[in-house]
């Protein structure tokens, strides 16, 4: 029996079944950069975000604080002057230095009415116009312009004191105080303080 020539083994011919696509996983360059420029215009925007509110505190803390608190005590030195002392104390409450240039101190009548204000009222006028938000009482004298020029750590306060002699028929005073730390722009701290020398007994009395 004859071998076929070159045929030196049983032969198998296999059948294939079907395959399975394998999707295509690569991401275009565009694409890619897209994504890149989304993430970084998020981060972006939260670093924005925080670095707000952090100026915005910092700006609320690079501001100077401070706290004015008024002391009056009285006595009546003649039957016709009164004698007043006034002491202020000026605070600084915040984080910052505060350096004083100058301040006003002074007075001003309410009891008993002056002449105009008691016309004013009678006549039905308003004693507050429509610009002002308080009555413009008339002042007691001059008062005090101080040049301060004093410095004030944090937490650190000082006392001023100043002195009013007024006539004895003034029962009823308001003490306003201004103490200015920059002019341009305007900064300072405003205090007034109503007081009673006719019905106060104790003769001092503090705000």
């Amino acid at each position: 029996m004859s071998e076929t020539p070159g045929n030196t083994g049983t032969s198998i011919t296999g059948h294939a079944g079907a395959q399975t696509p394998i999707p295509d996983t690569r991401v275009s360059r565009r694409e890619l950069i897209k994504d890149y420029l989304s993430i970084v215009q998020s981060v972006a925007v939260s670093i924005g975000f925080v670095a707000g509110a952090v100026w915005f505190f910092a700006q609320r803390e690079a501001l100077p604080r401070a706290r004015i608190s008024h002391s009056i005590t009285h006595r009546t030195l003649t039957p016709d002057s009164t004698w007043i002392h006034v002491s202020i104390r000026f605070t600084n409450i915040g984080k910052r230095m505060i350096k004083l240039h100058s301040g006003v101190v002074w007075l001003e009548r309410i009891l008993p009415l002056e002449d105009r204000l008691e016309t004013q009222l009678k006549e039905g006028k308003p004693l507050i116009l429509p610009t002002q938000e308080t009555v413009e009482w008339p002042r007691l004298g001059e008062g005090y312009k101080p040049e301060l020029n004093r410095l004030f750590e944090p937490g650190e306060d000082e006392d001023l004191e100043y002195e009013f002699v007024i006539p004895s028929n003034i029962r009823t005073v308001k003490l306003y105080s201004w103490f200015e730390s920059q002019r341009e722009p305007s900064l300072g701290w405003a205090k007034s303080t109503v007081y009673e020398i006719g019905a106060n007994k104790k003769e001092e009395v503090q705000y």
